[in-house]
């Protein structure tokens, strides 16, 4: 049997089309390649097609497994056309796993019927059944099987990447500032994972845990992906919340210069502020009022590192009498008084000098020439009591006067007075409201007799005052020659008339003297009379000069001194007293 076995040695190029057929030994199914000895069976009439290793052929005792003819061999494989009336089937076409991790292997695997070409994805596989791959990426496998009839039904299997899960757990996930805890992690189908807040990439891809230890309430987060998709899983660990139990006071209605118990509690604190009086380290303290009308306080409570503030405010209520004032009401004849006042959060008010027990927000009071003062007192709900006290003053004249005492009609005087307290001034006559210390104003017969009112916080002053007036001298015409030059000239004659020649006082008229010439011009002595006996020089100024004499009005009383207007004024004066005694 041996001598009649033909051994071929596969070359590359003669027996191309069969190595392209990847054929695989009948019995051993180990892939012929080029240079392979093998045998060819030549049962069936040359038709049975079947190829062998030379060992597998001799181990098979030279009879072929399909055809079952014993010892039949050929001599060469030649090409054959072979006959096709179908077109191919695909039988079965699958991918074992279809979800992978990248890079996971996976077997492709067929079944084909009557084809001379087998196509994966463009690629030739006659006399191939599987394939083993590793893609990175979703695949796609399309199968294509023809013959000379034509093509088979391609056939399409997908890979696709598994689902990327994730979780992330945080144990405790409430811990004090910078104390110790885990973060933990389950993840599956992914490549690589990460953490954020600086941890960065994780080994442990299925499973793992790392130590933490925060100072905030921070926001964890694991990103996982397998290059093509991502997924991300969060935990969140916080600090415990800082918490006020309570803010309070001793008691909420608080006096103004009292004590008060201030006391509070908080939960998860490291340091506690009050407004206004700074850092605390005790539960309580004794807080000193000084404000005068409702304030509040806030506590803040500070979590370790400062991240976690809480706040709570504490209203006080002061308990206070705002204002206490006096009000007049009423003419000026007639004239009332009433204390008024405001108060906050009192009770059982009260009034002294008699009055008592108040209440509303007024009080009329009588009118007092003396200074006087009056306390208002209340109480809080607590008995804490509270008092305002209000001091009034009477308006008082000491003095009230007219100067000169002595006033002919139409010469300007003065009023001048001394009040003390006095909140308005008043003169009658048709003067008015007066402010200062005097009034200048022009004498007249109304202003015989004057009345200056005071009104003060709790009364009205008055005090009058009789004026001495008389009327003015009316003065004589005087004729004198016009003079050549200006000159100084004394009146040589004057007669005064008034209202009171009858008291006895009487200056007649005169010749005037003969002129005397000094260095100072022409002058004339004027007779010694009873009342005023003084030299009155006049001022001339310079006149037309005509040789005739000019008459003319002089207003003597306006070229008095004041010295002798003082005189002649008291001369008529005690002139008038004297008459009137007699």
């Amino acid at each position: 049997m041996d001598t009649d076995m033909h051994i071929i040695t596969l070359d590359k190029r003669k027996h191309e089309f069969l190595l392209e057929q990847k054929r695989k030994d009948v019995f051993t199914q180990e892939p012929i390649r080029a240079g392979d000895r093998v045998i060819a069976c030549g049962g069936m009439g040359g038709d049975c097609d079947s190829v062998y290793l030379a060992d597998s052929w001799s181990a098979q005792g030279y009879k072929c497994s399909n055809c079952n003819e014993v010892g039949l061999t050929l001599s060469e494989i030649v090409q054959k056309p072979q006959v096709y009336f179908k077109e191919p089937v695909i039988l079965d076409f699958r991918v074992n796993p279809k979800k992978i991790i990248p890079g996971e292997p996976v077997l492709v695997s067929w079944k084909v019927d009557k084809a001379e070409a087998i196509l994966l994805n463009e690629v030739v596989v006659s006399g191939e059944t599987q394939i083993n791959d590793r893609p990175l990426r979703p695949t796609k496998y399309v199968l294509k099987a023809r013959n000379s009839k034509g093509w088979a039904k391609e056939r399409v299997e997908e890979v696709r990447l598994a689902t990327i899960r994730a979780r992330l757990f945080i144990e405790p996930e409430v811990v004090v500032a910078g104390q110790p805890t885990h973060l933990r992690w389950e993840i599956e189908n992914a490549t690589r994972a990460s953490l954020d807040n600086g941890l960065g990439a994780i080994k442990e891809l299925e499973s793992g845990r790392m130590k933490i230890s925060p100072r905030k309430d921070t926001h964890y987060t694991l990103t996982a992906s397998n290059g093509f998709e991502e997924v991300q899983a969060s935990a969140y660990v916080r600090l415990p919340e800082v918490s006020i139990i309570h803010f309070s006071a001793e008691h909420d209605t608080v006096t103004s210069g009292s004590s008060e118990i201030l006391s509070w509690q908080t939960q998860n604190s490291e340091r506690v502020e009050i407004s206004g009086i700074g850092e605390v380290t005790e539960t309580s303290i004794e807080y000193s009022v000084n404000e005068t009308n409702d304030f509040q306080l806030e506590l803040t409570a500070y979590g370790l590192y400062g991240e976690k503030v809480s706040k709570r405010s504490l209203t006080l209520k002061v308990a206070r009498i705002e204002s206490l004032e006096v009000e007049q009401y009423g003419s000026a004849t007639q004239r009332q008084y009433r204390l008024t006042w405001q108060s906050h959060y009192l009770e059982n008010l009260k009034l002294d000098h008699g009055v008592g027990e108040v209440s509303g927000r007024s009080e009329t009071i009588p009118s007092s020439d003396e200074e006087i003062a009056y306390t208002l007192i209340g109480e809080t709900q607590f008995g804490q009591k509270v008092s305002r006290s209000l001091t009034l003053r009477p308006a008082q004249i000491h003095l009230f006067e007219a100067f000169p005492i002595y006033a002919f009609i139409g010469m300007k005087g003065k009023l001048q007075w001394d009040v003390s307290n006095a909140q308005r001034l008043e003169i009658d006559k048709g003067i008015g409201v007066v402010s200062g210390n005097e009034h200048s104003f022009i004498f007249s017969e109304q202003h015989a007799r004057l009345t200056l009112t005071a009104y003060g916080e709790i009364n009205v002053a008055t005090h009058m005052f009789e004026l001495k007036i008389a009327r003015p001298p009316s003065i004589v015409l005087v004729k004198v020659p016009t003079p050549a030059v200006e000159m100084k000239l004394s009146i040589p004659t004057v007669s005064v008339k008034t209202d009171l020649l009858d008291t006895g006082l009487k200056i007649a008229s005169r010749p005037i003297p003969q002129f005397k010439r000094d260095s100072h011009g022409l002058y004339a002595k004027l007779p010694e009379v009873k009342g005023f006996k003084n030299s009155i020089a006049l001022e001339l100024g310079k006149l037309n000069p005509l040789d005739e004499f000019v008459t003319k009005k002089f207003e003597v009383w306006k070229l008095l001194t004041e010295k002798m207007k003082e005189k002649i004024l008291n001369h008529i004066y005690n002139g008038k007293k004297h008459q009137q005694s007699q």
